[in-house]
């Protein structure tokens, strides 16, 4: 049986989780109007976001535009919520096959 604590905890990962998704969704548009491809990966992407997770995006294509310029365009969307970013063209095998399997991009996100 759950504590009043777990629910509480429970709770408030829910809505740390759907923040998230919602930060997530914004920075995927705004590179996408940039014309960068990207997406989601890591614990949000399988649903398994917790309470001390951080927001993962894989970056497919950079569009010409250098880690500054993502991450300028990423950081305001994430309204102080964590997060790494990832480029693919930098991860190597098995690791590159495993981010591609559970690359998650919007609108399906």
């Amino acid at each position: 049986m759950a504590t009043r604590l777990d629910t509480l905890l429970a709770e408030r990962a829910a809505v740390r989780e759907r923040t998230a998704r919602h930060a997530a969704l914004g920075a995927l548009a705004r590179l996408a109007a940039a014309g960068v491809e990207a997406g989601i990966v890591g614990s949000l992407a399988r649903g398994q976001f917790l309470g001390h997770s951080d927001i993962d995006i894989l970056i497919l294509d950079a569009a010409g535009l250098d880690d500054g310029a993502i991450i300028g365009l990423i950081e305001p969307e994430m309204r102080g919520l964590p997060f790494d970013v990832v480029f693919l063209e930098r991860v190597r095998e098995p690791e590159r096959s495993w981010l591609l399997e559970e690359l998650v991009r919007a609108p399906d996100f």
